[in-house]
This record gives structure tokens, C-alpha cells and sequence, in this order.
């Protein structure tokens, strides 16, 4: 599961094998350090009860967030059921949980005001325009959500424009330090870029 404080639901089924009523306690705690468990059946918290009739049973949901750990971090969310009536009688259900998380590479590459031709070492001239193009690549096992750019151009360089390459950005200049943010997520394995347009002094 991705670490982005999203809440998640597991559904445990808890059934009531005994010859007659009961109520069942509920427990949810977790071994590892990847979740924080915040609700059992609705109820805030890592407990409640449930009364079950003989033989019927009743789909329990277990709410938590996955905390912001490494990737390949494991835990299990485990739901024990104990029997008010016999505390002897006791269950587990368990869910085994592996964070995986996004990873974001950015490049940037200096053009000619043709967005073809790489400058390189080449000399750029006063008065000329050149521009940018800052790829910002989703290199993990996850999407990321809440993507920004942030570039500060050098103060050679009077900014003229920015533009990104398809809907989706949102970006804005000040004092020649550039942001972008991109709306919605970026898929593991996707790319997304802006043009950055100036001119030199």
C-alpha cells in the first residue's frame, strides 16, 4: 500500500460458531510500525464489541493509515475475536500489508528558443531566448499525488514564460524562481514536463 496518510479498509468476516448468543470483543493491533489503526466496526480506536446470534455472522471493517516508512516495510493488521461468554474461545484474522512508495527523478536540459536544439556547451548570447525543459519522472512502485517543481533560474536569465505539456499544471513565477504543480497523480513509471522560457541578460 502507498505511505499518503490515505485511510484504508479491511474487511474481516466474524462469525459466532457457538451453540447459542454471544458477544464477541474485538481487538486490532499490529506487530509492525507501518499503520495506525483508527477505527474497528466504526468505533475510534483498536477496540469494541459485537453481539452475534448462534451461527450468524458479521462483516467487521478495520480502518488505518499507512504511516510514512520505507518502502517494502511490512506489517499485519490482526483482528482477534474473544467470546464474552467463555473468554477461553478466541480467533485472529490478519492482513499482511508491504508499503510501497513513489520516487521522483527530475531532469533539465537547456534548448535554443526551438525547443530542438540542445545548447550544451554552446554560447548563448544577450538578448537571446532559450528554454527549459524539466521532466519530472515517477520512478517508484507507487503514484504520486501533490507533484511540484520548484527552480530557481540564475540571475543571467530574465524569466518570459513557462508552459507545461498538457493540462494539469499550475504554474507561477516570482523573482525568477519558478513553481509548477501538477493536479491529480502521477502513475509509477510516468513522465511529466514543463518548458521554462527566457532571456538572457
Amino acid at each position: 500500500l502507498p505511505s499518503n496518510a490515505t485511510n484504508y479498509t479491511f474487511t474481516f468476516a466474524v462469525q459466532n460458531t457457538g451453540t447459542g448468543p454471544d458477544n464477541i470483543n474485538l481487538v486490532v493491533s499490529h506487530p509492525g510500525v507501518a499503520v495506525t489503526i483508527v477505527s474497528v466496526n466504526g468505533v475510534a480506536g483498536t477496540s469494541t464489541s459485537i453481539a452475534l446470534a448462534s451461527n450468524a455472522s458479521q462483516n467487521v471493517a478495520v480502518i488505518y493509515t499507512v504511516l510514512n516508512v520505507a518502502a517494502g516495510t511490512k506489517d499485519t493488521v490482526v483482528l482477534t475475536g474473544t467470546s464474552v461468554a467463555n473468554n477461553a474461545v478466541s480467533d485472529i484474522g490478519s492482513a499482511d500489508l508491504t508499503v510501497v512508495m513513489p520516487a521522483l527523478a527530475i531532469s533539465k536540459v537547456a534548448y535554443r528558443d526551438d525547443q530542438t536544439t540542445a545548447i550544451g556547451a554552446g554560447l548563448v548570447l544577450p538578448g537571446e531566448f532559450i528554454q527549459y525543459k524539466i521532466t519530472v519522472t515517477n520512478t517508484g512502485a507507487a503514484s504520486a499525488s501533490s507533484v511540484q517543481i520548484s527552480d530557481a533560474l540564475p540571475a543571467q536569465l530574465t524569466f518570459s514564460s513557462a508552459t507545461g505539456d498538457a493540462a494539469g499544471w499550475t504554474i507561477g513565477n516570482t523573482g525568477n524562481n519558478v513553481t509548477a504543480s501538477l493536479t491529480g497523480t502521477l502513475a509509477s513509471a510516468g513522465s511529466r514536463f514543463i518548458w521554462i522560457r527566457a532571456q538572457v541578460n
